[in-house]
């Protein structure tokens, strides 16, 4: 079994990066990739969750079991991201709210991290907007503020959504941390439920959601 340093080196050529166009791919600071690969350190969730959207085995970036792409994976996230459309209104106000945050409470952005933070507020907002509600610009620098964290909401509710596992990871809060909701969870709280969500995407069908499997992966969020 090849290490992690290795695995992340793999998938690095895999996608005919360098270490810091990588870094730049994923929203890192410029060397971070190259840390990863030396260090042998895992990527933060978010940029795991990129990962596992491009066809990337979860389970083999974390152990090293399995194989490194995942079979049909990559084909249908391509076609379901091809089949949404863009609420255009939102995106609009989004990019008019960032626009108006940054002037507002000076904040400096690179290109890239402008961009990454624009991705991040439209799936916020889009998952999260009720009718009334103003994309305001303390609304927008809270969030912007904080993307790390609401990188890691994404993730989870994505991936729990895409299981069908909601009451899963009810159980799992309220067995590993004694805690009910995403929100109450300190960020060391929220990175791990992010690693064990990713795990959870391929150990888990939907189908599967509600089965006995969710005592063997409560064990395996405890370890």
């Amino acid at each position: 079994m090849i290490d992690v340093r290795e695995r992340l080196r793999a998938i690095r050529t895999h996608l005919g990066e360098t270490q810091k166009s990588m870094s730049t791919r994923f929203g890192l600071g410029e060397a971070t990739w190259q840390s990863y690969e030396l260090g042998g350190r895992l990527p933060k969730p978010e940029a795991l969750s990129k990962l596992v959207a491009l066809g990337f085995d979860a389970n083999w970036i974390l152990t090293g079991q399995g194989s490194m792409l995942r079979q049909g994976r990559a084909q249908a996230a391509r076609a379901e991201t091809a089949a949404t459309w863009l609420d255009e209104g939102l995106l609009g106000r989004v990019i008019q709210g960032l626009e108006e945050s940054m002037a507002k409470f000076t904040l400096e952005l690179s290109p890239e991290k402008k961009a990454h933070a624009l991705v991040t507020l439209y799936r916020h907002f889009a998952a999260d907007l009720t009718v009334g509600r103003e994309l305001t610009p303390e609304r927008i620098s809270a969030v912007v503020r904080n993307l790390p964290r609401i990188d890691r909401l994404t993730c989870v509710r994505q991936v729990i959504e895409s299981l069908g596992a909601k009451k899963l990871l009810e159980r799992y809060l309220q067995h590993r941390f004694g805690k009910s909701r995403l929100d109450r969870l300190s960020d060391d709280e929220l990175r791990e439920t992010a690693i064990w969500a990713l795990s959870l995407q391929d150990t888990l069908p939907a189908q599967e959601a509600s089965s006995p499997t969710v005592v063997a992966l409560q064990d395996r969020g405890r370890s």
